[in-house]
């Protein structure tokens, strides 16, 4: 198998740009419902006098916690993708760039 040629590499740097824009509008719609999450909340009345006194509203609370902090852990995750299939974009294509210019003299 031979090189690729400019339009093979072009296609697969704009394949990883898409990819990336791809994950990062998935981590900001996981962020939008962190943010949308973070201020919900059940009070005791809201369990009522023996629903609290059963724990419900400790283990709302505690669940609430965890799926804010799982979110916010998802975001990041796909936030550092996003980036990382950037920079894998961005580093072909210098690679390209810098093997079309040794190739032909260019610098």
């Amino acid at each position: 198998m031979g090189d690729p040629t400019a339009q093979q590499v072009s296609v697969a740097v704009q394949a990883l740009r898409t990819d990336a824009g791809t994950w990062a509008e998935a981590s900001d719609k996981l962020t939008g419902a962190r943010t949308a999450g973070m201020p919900l909340g059940l009070q005791k009345f809201h369990f009522s006098f023996v629903g609290d006194k059963a724990g419900l509203t400790q283990v709302y609370a505690e669940i609430q916690d965890k799926i804010i902090r799982l979110l916010g852990e998802g975001a990041a995750e796909l936030d550092a993708l996003s980036a990382a299939l950037a920079t894998a974009a961005n580093e072909y294509e210098r690679s390209d760039n810098d093997a079309y210019r040794r190739q032909h003299h260019i610098y």
